[in-house]
């Protein structure tokens, strides 16, 4: 990781409080702190509030333009699983290719030795300057699941200065040094997504001349795990794995189990129907070549969803870039699309997407 000795470091401001607080804390250990706001929509409101936190901390201020960009790999991607039925992590995609791809080798190409963020998560440096990612002290905003794709070139190249402090800590900090942001609420999961809106409003508009949309809004059968036909739903696009809102008519307490797109079908069933103990992941990254090499059948914990709770497990990695996960203990809605990452205690082995 890097050290401070007056290096360059880029700080990506989002005109939040963590990203205010991050820039605060590089630049009181000595560090020659840059700010950058990239943007990546047409709402720009955070770009004034990031400004005002640059001229606050007296630090030099740039503005990356990557709304090309973010349209072409994060937005096309989010539409793109959503019409297959499938429920996308946009967040892993944005850090994976916009925020340590693009934003990281813009920062190099300018000069800077490394990049700074907000994220909550740890990168612990070990012997033969090999890198580790871990959890974040505060567990309660640990954000190390959505940043399994980073592997070494990009975490030496990488600080997280909010790794070692609770949320309330940097509340704290961020009032007591009468910084802007402090009374910021936190943003919010879908930052192109315009607060009065949602996904499905939000698809809409973009894909409203698109066939492909009108086939994800066609009614058709709810069935049970028979496949009886027992109700009729208001078309894909409205239900992801684990569900229960939009069922309630059906007098019966259903969860969406499955999601036919082939038969443009939805299959309900119990909670206990809902859960899976064996899944198949595709896109297997490592954040540590320790891994990488000892990795054909591993026991570790995983996480099939950034809220859901660590459940110990078995994996077999095959084909490269594929893994079985067999959970001792059944999941509830194990949802094609969403991302398993895979811990060995507080430490990232890697994670893939949910096949």
């Amino acid at each position: 990781m890097i050290k401070s000795n007056n290096k360059k470091v880029l700080v990506g401001i989002s005109g939040g409080v963590d990203s205010s607080v991050a820039a605060l804390l590089l630049q009181n250990q000595g560090y020659d702190v840059t700010g950058c706001t990239m943007i990546l929509s047409d709402d720009e409101c955070y770009l004034e509030k990031a400004k005002e936190i640059a001229i606050f901390l007296k630090i030099k201020f740039i503005v990356i333009d990557l709304r090309q960009e973010f349209e072409e790999i994060v937005i096309n991607y989010f539409v793109s699983e959503y019409l297959n039925s499938r429920t996308p992590n946009p967040c892993i995609v944005c850090n994976h290719k916009i925020k340590f791809a693009l934003f990281l080798k813009k920062a190099i190409d300018m000069g800077f030795d490394c990049i700074a963020t907000g994220h909550y998560a740890r990168i612990l440096e070990c012997p033969e300057n090999q890198f580790l990612l871990a959890k974040a002290v505060d567990l309660k905003k640990d954000q190390s699941y959505f940043l399994y794709t980073l592997g070494q070139e990009k975490l030496k190249r990488v600080i997280f200065p909010l790794s070692d402090l609770l949320k309330t800590e940097v509340r704290n900090m961020a009032f007591s040094n009468n910084v802007p942001t402090a009374e910021n609420k936190d943003s919010q999961e879908n930052c192109f997504i315009k607060k009065n809106s949602n996904y499905i409003k939000y698809i809409a508009e973009k894909m409203k001349n698109n066939t492909a949309f009108w086939d994800v809004m066609m009614a058709g059968d709810i069935v049970d795990k028979h496949s009886n036909k027992i109700g009729e739903h208001c078309g894909l696009l409205n239900y992801t794995i684990g569900q229960r809102k939009g069922l309630y008519r059906l007098g019966s307490r259903y969860y969406v189990t499955e999601i036919d797109k082939v038969n443009n079908r939805i299959f309900v069933g119990s909670r206990q129907d809902c859960c899976r103990d064996k899944l198949l992941a595709t896109h297997i990254n490592f954040v540590s070549e320790k891994y990488v090499n000892n990795s054909a059948n591993i026991v570790c914990s995983a996480k099939i969803r950034y809220n859901a709770p660590v459940a110990d497990c078995e994996v077999s990695f095959f084909d490269g870039n594929k893994a079985h996960v067999k959970f001792y203990e059944p999941q509830f809605a194990v949802t094609p699309g969403q991302s398993i990452v895979f811990y060995d205690r507080d430490i990232v082995i890697g994670g893939g997407i949910i096949h």
